[in-house]
């Protein structure tokens, strides 16, 4: 399961999370001590996160051909997270089997839109190939191969049948062969071990805190791409736990070379590098980020419990997205859901009554005492108060962009080859961009009068006040139990094999007025087959997959369930191709892109499905029924290791399962018993001593049922806690400011001024208040003011030379930004003439987002009525006088007074800012950051003020910028008090830096 931008978003709000991991290359004892630091007990592997990029690796320009390539790839990328984590008990390999019905349609719909976008793909590549054909220019040639549909990434096909064997022999390889394997234990739970891969590695966790053995502080490292592995991870209360993956942020790749011996090396991928995010340290953010403020003013004799704060967390975060059920309208990530929903937490936790959940009760209870349902519906309701403003500015902003497209256009690229993919990849895009294509609609208008209305008659079959009233009412039930079955998945496992959420979408928030009547008795039902679930989730485009009796099922017209795979013409109204039949619809209602859009397959009728197949069993192949079998975990050891002794004792006729030994396991718990006829022998020859090192396998089960523990085992060492509240951000919410991104994404994600804001920046000169001195020279040639961010940052660190432009600001218990080596000043006079600015340099900021360009000589360029218009502000400036670097001319009169500000990169609406700017203030102070304000200087660049702005090297607080003598040749300005800066004339070398207070 995959939560869109929740890392993206977890990363920039917490960046102290993460670590980078260290990556040691060439052929590497893993025996020795691990590089990182810590040394791991358990590794997880999500294996569909490894799987995916070998089979169908991005920008590759040898992608694999076989499924043996394919095979290679996975090794070599297993031996590589081997390498870096280097686990001293377990590692755990986990592959997705058949999953719950409530994902089950996700996954359908998934498929079925990778079978249409390929079919895109080829018609768009066909047609680039005979125009390259027409110019004579020669590519590769296309072909079929093994791995071309990657829908074959689906338990009961060949491809996993086939990779379930490579990986018992490779594992068998490495424990022979590999000193780093052989003192460890392997799980492998396969294909055909039902459930996600990741919630059967948490369900292993579970258990393993049940046994009386069990360690709490056992470091665990998992592996995994989908961004719900943190949550898991949180949900487990483990301290010791961290998450491994690719930094997807870092620009820089390298290739991984593994220790596997490929006999192509051209298949090898190209991966950028990894990183550690540290479960414990997530936890201290969550302390100090919503603890602390709920601890403040918590309900009447309540103690505010962390470990409860972090079930919320979990809860709150399922609005913002799940692979169960829809995100409701206003609620995404891209738009600051998760800083709303914790926002109104943290500001109504007393009025609520306390928590949301408590997953210390017994969830099988009727009662429902795990959820506070009343609570629930309050929070929810008071998030949805936010919805018309969200939508509001959402239709403000598509509105702005719609008037920007017009600027559009495409680059030319040279190789042929790299051409046609980069050409297909760039057409595909354009040609579905339905802003673009001049298609795209919006009928429900969100935000506008009678959106709701609207919205339930154009989603649901609702046409009368009477049928949305009943709509709402349906939809808060199931809307409801799929918050408790996602609840319940989470923190227990799966509580029901069937459920599922039967609408493509949400009710609003502001809707789900009811929710706490609603009850609910999960019934447990049991697993697809594999081959069952292949028919539910794959389009007829990849029947193949299937074996060939079932094949008919979903591409013979005669067949009795042919309805549950329609086709669409879904691309066809922007003219990429034309399909026949259009069976169901794709609604891009309010969408810029047609991948966005909600493909509206029919539900599967589960009945109907199993009685069809029911009937094709008995004619499977021997091979076919294996691989229509679902299956245990295996698990794999050295018949040297402690445990083996065990396992040879056992029995091949042995049918009950045998507790493990944790004496002679490492304390790891679990049931065993032998497998097959082939472990058997094995145990043979380690008994006559005909091999001296055998691995041995067994099937490897837990308890049926286990008691989720929602808080940390006693015993546990607490690690040290180095964040503190100077590492925090106040998010401002997203609706609050007009422009799109949100201002912590520059001032945390970049390492700006946090909660604090003194950033020191030296080679300024003597200070900040009347001369710039050289500080123009870090300006020129377009230089770019990047800040760069990572875990050596110290709140107190200063930065030395002009390059401290490109290193990191710094934090610190005010609310004021020190430039130094501006000269005497930074306002009253330049210093040497602005020769960062002029001729037609170009300068672009991050920190402030706006290109000047034709600046001329000392920004003529900018002068009389010159529009500047930027993202970052999110407004044009007009009339800026003469020059607004020369001299003031009108003295900004299109500034002035009550003008309003806006900044993407600050986010922070700036009013009452004077009565004519001149005097360069804002009308009221600031003492720390969470009332942090900007100041608008000349060339359009913003600063933080407070009441002992501009301090000069002596310590001496001075006055604000009122002080301005433009040169005569371009203008002069009467308001001019102190400085003698002298822009833009030859004896101007330097300012007066007069101060006064």
């Amino acid at each position: 399961m995959g939560v869109p931008l929740f890392y993206r978003w977890l990363t920039n709000k917490y960046p102290n999370v993460t670590t980078k991991a260290i990556e040691e290359r060439g052929v590497l004892d893993t025996t020795l001590p691990n590089p990182n630091g810590i040394e791991f007990d358990n590794l997880y592997l999500d294996m569909n996160g490894i799987i995916h990029p070998c089979f169908h690796p991005e920008d590759h320009e040898c992608p694999p051909e076989t499924f043996e390539h394919v095979f290679n790839n996975i090794f070599e990328y297993i031996d590589h997270l081997f390498s870096i984590i280097r686990p001293r008990k377990l590692l755990y390999m986990a592959i997705d089997g058949v999953a719950p019905r409530a994902k089950m349609n996700q996954q359908r719909l998934r498929r079925f839109r990778t079978a249409k976008d390929k079919e895109i793909a080829e018609a768009e590549e066909d047609k680039l190939r005979a125009e390259f054909e027409m110019e004579g220019k020669p590519v590769l040639p296309k072909h079929e191969t093994e791995v071309s549909d990657s829908n074959i990434i689906t338990p009961g096909t060949e491809f996993m049948y086939r990779l379930s064997e490579a990986l018992r022999s490779y594992i068998t390889s490495r424990i022979s062969n590999d000193r780093g394997w052989r003192n460890i234990k392997v799980i492998l739970s396969d294909a055909n071990v039902p459930g996600e891969g990741e919630h059967k590695i948490m369900s292993f966790i579970r258990h393993q805190r049940n046994v009386t053995t069990y360690d709490p502080n056992t470091r665990h490292c998992l592996y995994g791409l989908d961004a719900d592995l943190i949550m898991l991870a949180l949900a487990v209360h483990e301290v010791h736990f961290s998450i491994l993956r690719e930094d997807v942020q870092q620009q820089g790749q390298q290739q991984i070379q593994g220790s596997s011996n490929m006999t192509n090396k051209s298949t090898s991928l190209v991966k950028k590098p990894y990183e550690l995010l540290h479960i414990w340290i997530l936890r201290h953010y969550l302390e100090l980020d919503i603890k602390a403020p709920v601890d403040s003013n918590p309900p009447d004799n309540m103690k505010i419990d962390l470990e409860r704060i972090v079930d919320d967390f979990i809860f709150m975060c399922f609005f913002a997205g799940n692979d169960f059920l829809p995100h409701m309208p206003s609620l995404d990530i891209h738009e600051g859901s998760i800083d709303l929903l914790i926002s109104v937490y943290k500001k109504e936790f007393k009025n609520l009554g306390g928590y949301l959940v408590n997953m210390s009760q017994d969830v099988e209870n009727k009662n429902m005492g795990y959820i506070k349902l009343s609570r629930v519906e309050k929070f929810i309701l008071l998030v949805g108060s936010y919805e018309e403003k969200i939508f509001k500015k959402r239709l403000a902003l598509r509105e702005r962009k719609l008037k920007q497209l017009c600027n559009y256009s495409d680059e030319i690229i040279d190789q042929n080859t790299k051409e046609l993919k980069e050409k297909l990849k760039h057409n595909l895009r354009k040609n579905t961009d339905l802003f673009k294509q001049g298609v795209w609609t919006d009928k429900v208008r969100l935000g506008t009068l009678d959106w709701k209305q609207r919205y339930y008659k154009e989603k649901f079959p609702a046409e009368s006040s009477q049928d949305i009233g009943n709509q709402k009412k349906e939809l808060v039930t199931k809307y409801t139990e799929g918050l408790l079955w996602v609840l319940l998945y989470y923190f227990s496992g799966v509580p029901s094999w069937t459920w599922f959420y039967p609408y493509h979408y949400a009710p609003f928030a502001s809707d789900m007025k009811g929710l706490a009547q609603v009850r609910v008795k999960f019934k447990k039902g049991s697993p697809f087959k594999p081959f069952d679930q292949l028919l539910a989730v794959l389009p007829p485009k990849s029947a193949h997959a299937l074996p060939k009796v079932y094949q008919a099922l979903l591409t013979d017209e005669g067949s009795r369930i042919i309805d549950f795979y329609p086709t669409v013409n879904w691309y066809a109204k922007v003219n990429i191709a034309l399909f026949s039949g259009l069976d169901f619809d794709i609604d891009t209602d309010g969408k810029r892109f047609m991948w966005q859009g909600i493909c509206k397959l029919p539900f599967i009728e589960e009945g109907r499905l199993l009685s069809e197949t029911k009937e094709l069993d008995k004619d499977l192949l021997e091979v076919e029924a294996v691989r229509n079998k679902n299956s245990v975990d295996q698990l794999y050891l050295s018949s040297t290791q402690e445990l083996a002794s065990q396992i040879l004792a056992l029995s091949f006729n042995q049918k009950e399962l045998v507790e493990i030994d944790t004496a002679k396991s490492d304390g790891i718990g679990g049931f065993i018993r032998l497998s097959d006829q082939d472990t058997e022998m094995v145990q043979r020859k380690v008994k006559n001593n005909d091999e001296e090192n055998c691995v041995l396998c067994v099937s490897f089960e837990t308890a049926a049922v286990v008691v989720h523990i929602p808080r940390l085992l006693e015993g546990v060492k607490l690690p040290e806690k180095n964040i503190s509240e100077a590492d925090l951000m106040e998010a401002v919410l997203w609706h609050e400011y007009e422009v799109n991104k949100p201002p912590n994404k520059l001032m945390h994600g970049r390492g700006f001024v946090r909660n604090s804001a003194e950033a020191t920046f030296k080679v300024a000169g003597n200070g900040r208040g009347m001369g710039r001195g050289k500080v123009n020279n870090s300006f020129n040639r377009r230089e770019h003011v990047e800040c760069s961010s990572g875990p050596s940052w110290t709140s107190k660190s200063i930065h030395e030379g002009y390059e401290g432009y490109g290193r990191r600001f710094t934090s610190d218990a005010s609310s004021e930004v020190i430039y130094k080596g501006a000269g005497n000043g930074w306002g009253a006079g330049r210093g040497p003439g602005n020769t960062g600015l002029n001729g037609r340099e170009h300068i672009e900021s991050t920190r402030w987002g706006i290109p000047h360009k034709d600046a001329g000589q000392v920004n003529t360029g900018l002068n009389s009525r010159e529009h500047i218009q930027s993202t970052s502000w999110g407004m044009p400036h007009k009339d800026a006088g003469k020059g607004w670097g020369a001299g003031r001319g009108q003295v900004n009169t299109s500034l002035n007074s009550r003008e309003h500000i806006e900044s993407t990169r600050w986010g922070i609406p700036h009013k009452d800012a004077g009565n004519g700017w001149e005097d360069g203030k804002v009308s009221s102070p600031v003492g720390s950051s969470s009332n942090l304000k900007q100041q608008a200087r000349p060339y359009g660049r913003a600063q933080p003020i407070n009441n002992s702005f501009r301090p000069g090297v002596d310590g001496v607080t001075y006055g604000t910028n009122n002080a301005w003598r433009p040169s005569t040749k371009y203008g002069s300005y009467s308001g001019n008090h102190q400085g003698r800066g002298q822009h833009g004339s030859t004896d101007s070398a330097r300012g007066s830096g007069s101060h006064y207070k």
